[in-house]
Order: C-alpha cells, then sequence, then structure tokens
C-alpha cells in the first residue's frame, strides 16, 4: 500500500510534461564509457506520466542474455558489475528450468514450454495491445521479420529465443507479426528518432548474448563477449538525454544458468540462479536485494509498470511478486528512505561477520553470514530494530525497514572424542553427536563443542554390537571423552550372487557369499546345487552344472558358537553355447553394447557374453562417443563350444548428415560400414574412425536424393555431408481398396502402372 501511495502522490505533484529538445543519435554496438560519478548522482527529473500509466515508468525494456551463472558475470563481465553497483540488482534471481524456450516462453506470458510450435496463450503483445500500448521484439540477425525457422537456429539467430514468433495471435496475421517482430535495424531507427515502444523485447545474437564465443576457449570468454556488447549498446543510452530514456526500465537478465545449477524459486528444481538488473533513471541507486525472485517476476514487473492486465500463467503478484523495491528514486516519486546496518561479533576474537556496517535503501534484503575464528563456534544471532533477526540461523536475511544492529554470537570450543575397541583395524564406524555425524575408520572420533549437554548415537556396523549405543555427553570448560564397546554379534549374510546369473551347460559361475559378524572362523555350506556342483567350505565357490535348469541355490554361514545365517540365490542353466564379444581399445569402465539378433547387450568391462542356441547370427557393435569399431557389425556361426568375436575399438570422429528438402517428420535414412541409423530429424551421426568409406542414402517414397551411392573421406576430425532430397515431379498417390495408399517415387509413363521396390506406382495421364 505505501508503494501505491508513493505512486499516486507523484501524479498529482507532476503537472507538467518536460520538453525535450535536443536530438540524440544512438548506433548500435559503439562502445560507450561508463558515466561519470556526476551522472550517476545526479539522476534527471522525471517525466509526468500518462493517466493510463500506475507508475512513472512509461516504456519496459527487457534485455535477455544467455547460459550464465550470476557469479561468473559479477567475476567476468565488468560493466554488467558496474549496472548492478550503479543501479538495483536481485542477487537471487531464480530460472524456471535449463533449456532456453521455456525462459523466453515464460517473461512474455507465464508458460514455459520447451517444444516450438505455435501456441494459444494470453502473453504481452495481446495485453499491451488491449491497453492501447505499442509493443515490439527486436530480434538481432534474424533472418527475415518473425522467422520462426526450423530446425530452430542458425550460428547466429535462435527462433526459440523468439517467444513471439510462436503465439498463434501474433502470427496471425503473418503482417501483423511481421511488424512488430523485427530485427536490429528498425530497433536503431527507433533508438534515433526517440520512437521506442511502450514494451520491448531485445534478444542480442547467439554471439553477443553470450551464448557463444566470440574468441577465447572458455565461459568467461562468453560473458565477455556479451558484456561487451550491452556495454557498447546501452552505455550511450544511459548517458543520454533523451525524453523516452528518462522514462524507461531496463530490464537485465539471463535465461538460465549453467546446467549444473539446478535451484530453483522457493525450494524448488530449476535453471539456476541468474543475473537480474534493473536500470534506468528511476532504478534505485546502489540497491542490492537478496529476496529470492523468478523469472516469472519479469513478467509481472512489466504488467506493474505499464499497467497491464493478468495472462493467467505465473504472474501471480503474491507469489511471483513485481521488482517494486527496485524503482524507489526520489527522482521517479519514490521516498528514497535509507538505513542503517551496524554489525559486529561477541566476542570480537570469536570471528567475523560480513557484510560490514553500511547503509541501505529502504525495504532493502540484507542477507547475513558468519564466520568463526579457529577455537570457536557460531551460536546464533541478537538482533534489534524493526526488520531484524534473533536466532541460530547461519545465514539469515533482513529486511531494512528501520536501523538495525546484528551481533553474531560465538563460543569457545572443547574437544570431545569417541574412542571405540572390539572392531577389526580398518572398520568404519559412526557418532551423531548434537545432529553432526562423525566417521572414522581408525579408533577414534573428534568433535569441537561448546559448553552444552548434547545427545548422540553409535552408528550400527554390521555383525557386531556396541554398548553404549546412545547417550548424553556434557561439556562444561574442558574436554570430554566417551568409550565405546564393540562385540561380534551373529553372522550375517549381506549378499550371496551367482557371477554370471545365466550359463550355458558346461559354463561356469561363481557363487559369491559376503558374511561379516559372528565369532571366530565362519563355516559356509551350500544346498540346491546343478548336478556337477560340489559344495565347500568358502565364500566363493566355482560351479560348473552338467544340466540345463533354473535353480534355487542355499548357504548357510555358522560361527564357532554355532549361530548361524543363510540366504539364497538363483542361476539359471541354457541349453545354447557361449557367444562372447571381446573388445580392446576402449579407455578402462567404457561402457559399450552389442546387438545380436534384435537382443541388445552392455558392459563396461571388455566381455560381453551372449547364451543361444547354436546358428548363425547377425550382430552390431553400438556407438560409443569419440571411438568407432573397426568392423562395425557382421555374421558369425557359433560353434557348439562356443566362440569369441573381437571387437578393436579405435578412435572416431563425428560424421553427420544433413539433409535439406524433406517435409517436416518425414523418415529418412543413412547406411554407412555396415550400420543403417535412420531418424524423422534433420541430422544422422556416425562416430567412424579415419578412412574412406561408402554410404547409401535410404529410399524416401516422392523423392530423389543427391549424392547417393558416394563416399566419405575422414582425415583426423569431424565432417559435415550435405544430402538434398527433392520431390519428384508428377507424382500423384493412388488409393487402392482396402484404403493403402501408394506413393509414386520416381517419374512413370502416363496412366501406366509399374512396380518399384514392391510398391506400385502410377502417374497421371
Amino acid at each position: 500500500m505505501a508503494t501505491t501511495n508513493r505512486w499516486r502522490l507523484f501524479w498529482v505533484s507532476s503537472i507538467a510534461l518536460l520538453a525535450v529538445t535536443s536530438t540524440v543519435v544512438l548506433a548500435l554496438g559503439n562502445a560507450g564509457a561508463f558515466p561519470p560519478a556526476s551522472q550517476s548522482s545526479a539522476l534527471p527529473s522525471p517525466l509526468a506520466p500518462a493517466a493510463t500509466f500506475p507508475t512513472p515508468i512509461q516504456h519496459v525494456v527487457v534485455i535477455m542474455m544467455e547460459n550464465a551463472n550470476a557469479s561468473w558475470v559479477l567475476q567476468n563481465g565488468s560493466y554488467q558489475r558496474y549496472l548492478a553497483n550503479q543501479y538495483a540488482y536481485a542477487s537471487q534471481t531464480y530460472s524456471p528450468k535449463h533449456g532456453s524456450n521455456g525462459d523466453y516462453f515464460a517473461i512474455t506470458s507465464g508458460n514455459t514450454w520447451s517444444t516450438l510450435k505455435e501456441y494459444s496463450t494470453s502473453n504481452l503483445a495481446d495485453l499491451t495491445a488491449t491497453a492501447g500500448l505499442s509493443w515490439m521484439t527486436f530480434e538481432e540477425s534474424m533472418p527475415k521479420p518473425c522467422d520462426a525457422i526450423s530446425p530452430s537456429h542458425t550460428a547466429a539467430y535462435n527462433s526459440g529465443h523468439n517467444p513471439f514468433a510462436w503465439y498463434q495471435d501474433v502470427r496471425n496475421p503473418a503482417s501483423y507479426c511481421d511488424s512488430h517482430d523485427v530485427g536490429f535495424g528498425p530497433l536503431s531507427t527507433d533508438l534515433a528518432a526517440g520512437t521506442m515502444p511502450n514494451y520491448a523485447l531485445i534478444v542480442p545474437n547467439q554471439t553477443h548474448d553470450a551464448h557463444n564465443l566470440c574468441s577465447g576457449p572458455a565461459w568467461e570468454t562468453l560473458v565477455s563477449c556479451g558484456d561487451a556488447w550491452l556495454r557498447g549498446f546501452l552505455s550511450p543510452i544511459l548517458n543520454s538525454s533523451a525524453a523516452w530514456v528518462r522514462s524507461t526500465a531496463f530490464l537485465i537478465t539471463y535465461d538460465e544458468a549453467n546446467l549444473s545449477d539446478t535451484r530453483g524459486y522457493m525450494g524448488s528444481t530449476g535453471g539456476g540462479v541468474v543475473y537480474t538488473a534493473a536500470v534506468g533513471p528511476c532504478a534505485t541507486p546502489h540497491y542490492t536485494s537478496a529476496t529470492p525472485y523468478s523469472l516469472f517476476s519479469i513478467l509481472t514487473t512489466t504488467e506493474w509498470m505499464l499497467g497491464l492486465g493478468h495472462t493467467g500463467h505465473h504472474d501471480s503478484w503474491t507469489t511471483y511478486p513485481p521488482l517494486m523495491a527496485f524503482f524507489n528514486n526520489p527522482s521517479c516519486g519514490g521516498s528514497g528512505a535509507t538505513y542503517t546496518l551496524s554489525t559486529a561479533a561477541t566476542p570480537a576474537a570469536g570471528g567475523s561477520v560480513l557484510p560490514p556496517s553500511g547503509t541501505y535503501a529502504a525495504g532493502s534484503s540484507v542477507t547475513l553470514s558468519e564466520s568463526p575464528a579457529s577455537g570457536y563456534g557460531f551460536a546464533g544471532w541478537r538482533g534489534t530494530g524493526s526488520g531484524s533477526y534473533t536466532g541460530s540461523t547461519s545465514s539469515p536475511t533482513v529486511t531494512m525497514s528501520s536501523n538495525l544492529t546484528e551481533v553474531a554470537l560465538f563460543a569457545p570450543l572443547y574437544p570431545v572424542s569417541f574412542r571405540e575397541t572390539g572392531l577389526p583395524a580398518g572398520t568404519t564406524w559412526s557418532v551423531t553427536l548434537g545432529g553432526v555425524v562423525g566417521s572414522s575408520s581408525s579408533t577414534t572420533i573428534a568433535f569441537s563443542l561448546a559448553n552444552g549437554s548434547y545427545p548422540y548415537t553409535v552408528g550400527p556396523v554390521s555383525g557386531y554390537t556396541v554398548l553404549p549405543g546412545s547417550g548424553t555427553v556434557g561439556v562444561a570448560g574442558s574436554a570430554a571423552s566417551v568409550g565405546v564397546t564393540f562385540t561380534p554379534g551373529a553372522p550375517v549374510v549381506s549378499s550371496f550372487i551367482a557371477v554370471p546369473a545365466s550359463v550355458s551347460v558346461g559354463g561356469t559361475a561363481v557363487l559369491e557369499v559376503a558374511a561379516s559378524g559372528g565369532s571366530g572362523g565362519l563355516q559356509y555350506a551350500y544346498s540346491g546345487l546343478p548336478p556337477g556342483c560340489l559344495s565347500a567350505n568358502t565364500p566363493s565357490l566355482p560351479c560348473t552344472p552338467s544340466a540345463g535348469g533354473t535353480y534355487s541355490i542355499g548357504v548357510t554361514v555358522t560361527d564357532s558358537l554355532g549361530r548361524s545365517a543363510s540366504a539364497t540365490t538363483s542361476l539359471t542353466v541354457g541349453s545354447g553355447a557361449p557367444l562372447t564379444f571381446a573388445e580392446t581399445g576402449l579407455p578402462v569402465g567404457t561402457e559399450w553394447s552389442v546387438t545380436v539378433g534384435g537382443s541388445l547387450a552392455s558392459s563396461s568391462t571388455a566381455t560381453i557374453t551372449f547364451h543361444v542356441p547354436v546358428a548363425k547370427y547377425s550382430w552390431v557393435v553400438g556407438a560409443v562417443p569419440n571411438m568407432a569399431p573397426k568392423k562395425p557389425a557382421g555374421y558369425v556361426n557359433l560353434s557348439g563350444s562356443g566362440t569369441t568375436v573381437p571387437v578393436t575399438f579405435v578412435h572416431a570422429y563425428l560424421v553427420t548428415f544433413q539433409e535439406t528438402g524433406l517435409a517436416a517428420g518425414t523418415t529418412w535414412s543413412v547406411s554407412l560400414r555396415g550400420v543403417t541409423e535412420s531418424s524423422t530429424l534433420s541430422t544422422l551421426t556416425f562416430w567412424t574412425p579415419n578412412g574412406t568409406y561408402a554410404y547409401a542414402i535410404g529410399a524416401v517414397p516422392g523423392y530423389t536424393a543427391s549424392g547417393s551411392p558416394t563416399s566419405v573421406v575422414v582425415v583426423h576430425a569431424p565432417m559435415t555431408v550435405a544430402v538434398t532430397f527433392a520431390a519428384i515431379s508428377g507424382a500423384v498417390p493412388i488409393a487402392y481398396p482396402g484404403d493403402v495408399t501408394l506413393g509414386l517415387t520416381t517419374p512413370a509413363v502416363p496412366g501406366r502402372l509399374f512396380e518399384l521396390d514392391g510398391s506400385i506406382f502410377v502417374r497421371s495421364t
């Protein structure tokens, strides 16, 4: 309510529109300098907004960048770091998801679709038009207006970064989309003329948005590429005296963080923490908020500033609040109030506190942190003042609604040790003390604790009992020690398996028993063994069956006191013979696979074995990234005693077949080195070693394909092969009884039926 009243007071007091007579021409890409300090502290007076605007902001310009953690941007983007310090910065902004498409839909409609197709949904184009306001989206390097290309991107332009091209009511009619969804040429014109729309989404190309490298080897360069473009684009605008700039909010954000960051808004899973800054004359100066926000707040902030309605998708102002505190500049009707945060540590030698004492804008959210000194532990916070925090949370957030004092309390720590007896040397054991878990494979587990009384629990060790298993330890200004004793319990069988679980008659499986506990040596007795297998007192028993079947095998483990434990496992004995594929050349532990007669098996060891009847089989070795078998496919005659097929892997390079000309969703195929791959997408890939290889393009009804058959030459580098399909002129499908439709794949004499590859075709007369 206070914010609403502040804006209302501004309207009453703003009775005249400032006249701006100077003309500023802004050139995209010029490297503008940071505004001097005098400018940053003397912000221009606001324009008197139209009566339909609920805030002094009449223009919202959203600039969307790509794929970087917020910390990366602040570390390697000097201009963006400057903007975050100079204006308002949201340090805890969460992307809804990984995958760019959904994040662009999120900031313009509140949806998070991953697939690019035509959608019927309420969006910012609708809301601005309904409110009688103007809107545009400016897409750098877009080949033509409103370009929803497929595949979804070129090296420079990605139609997945152009959400308005996929909204049904924007795309239809096409003339409407073409006039509102444009490249950077019209943007230059609007900037020079001062005719920017009320709402603008600006999307740099895939180098300028930090998506692709402009040079250099790493993500640091990605960020610096985008940072250099943003500085050249935005700095001249902020330094200008153009009238529209003084009533404009620039919202700069990123679609998602690095894939390793899966944090989401309010504890959910999402696309990580991203850089988000509110920039412009009305932005709260030198303001950093640690309040959690979502990219959906970019949508709600636009709705709030321009007085729009709601899309109805993830734009509840309660759940996803607008960035109202980010526009508290007195020059734009804000209160401009500030408060002092005083921080300290007690005792002073106990540790340190961040941030240091300082002044913050009213409504700011500040996150506290503490770091104990050696020999001390954190004991809690003591806060005074409205909005302060008192409690034991390590990193609380306070709201600057008054002058606050926050003191971090530290307490001296004393050693607490647990010493065990009875376990074999090297056995891992654990203790949970005061909610903290400690573990060790030595005889001692040590903790450091402040004065107090703490409950503890000793973790279980298989095969042993422990006394005491739990209790309380007191710390009173000196070290404390607790002794625990482990004694062997009854035997425990933790696992009993046959390796492998399936063999052929005459093959060998090993029965493996994992047992622990018990007193004295353990005895092993087996039951239910297949014919040909004899029991022995050993935890690892080789078994060579002489008859087929499925056997349930038991084992009983007994200690010197007569205590025992039992377990069972299953062994299948087949009537076939072993067909083994033995690989060489792969790094140890690499997953590989073989398909034999339609059955797929994989392994991270050097062999893969099938137990199948004696016969002739076809086989195909599966793809392994960066490696390829010298012979990827073939046939084998399995003998009764078994057969081994050697598979030699060598270094390989990616050969990509790129098709053009087919209708979307059409299945096509390529055969290379005896392996056939098919897809409904525009690319097919093979890992291929150095050499020259013939390939063949599979027939597609109604089309001819270029370059088939021909060959590829692989020489220490990946390569791309272009495959062009052309529709056959005059091809007409015909229908036969039973609704079977046959397609014409090659020209024929008019009216004549003929057969090709098992299909019947006709050409109309």
